[in-house]
């Protein structure tokens, strides 16, 4: 593959992530706070949710890294805060709050993969032309 063909792939992941980041912001706001049990509009929640399944499935693995989704159906978010809001421990609750916000650390994750692949593709094609500059130099002594 070369340069130009990589960078028109890694445009496509940008805007691909930019998408993300707009439908993973809104599903934020749907998310209950940590004393809330359900999601704020649930068929809302769910179109968001597809949405960001869809748009998921065409990110490429980043050096076998692949972006995951893991939302949770409102059924399920409804029943681990019932479960722990009976328990009461407020340590469980906030574990339950990090685990619905999970995506969020994911996909900065894999963002931050894109960036490194994209500045190693980089300063490869940079090396690579140094090495062909530096070899015609030698060729002219």
């Amino acid at each position: 593959m070369d340069l130009n063909e990589a960078l028109k792939q890694f445009e496509a992941v940008e805007a691909n992530l930019g998408k993300l980041d707009q439908v993973w912001k809104e599903i934020k706001k749907l998310l209950p706070s940590i004393d809330e049990v359900q999601v704020g509009d649930e068929e809302q929640y769910l179109q968001m949710r597809r949405s960001f399944e869809q748009i998921t499935k065409q990110m490429p693995k980043i050096n076998g890294f692949e972006l995951t989704v893991c939302l949770d159906h409102p059924d399920d978010i409804f029943r681990n805060k019932i479960d722990t809001l009976e328990v009461g421990e407020l340590v469980d609750r906030a574990a339950l709050d990090a685990h619905l916000h999970r995506q969020g650390e994911i996909l900065s994750d894999y963002r931050f993969r894109v960036e490194s692949k994209r500045r190693e593709l980089a300063r490869q094609a940079i090396q690579d032309v140094c090495a062909r500059i530096e070899s015609k130099l030698g060729l002219c002594q």
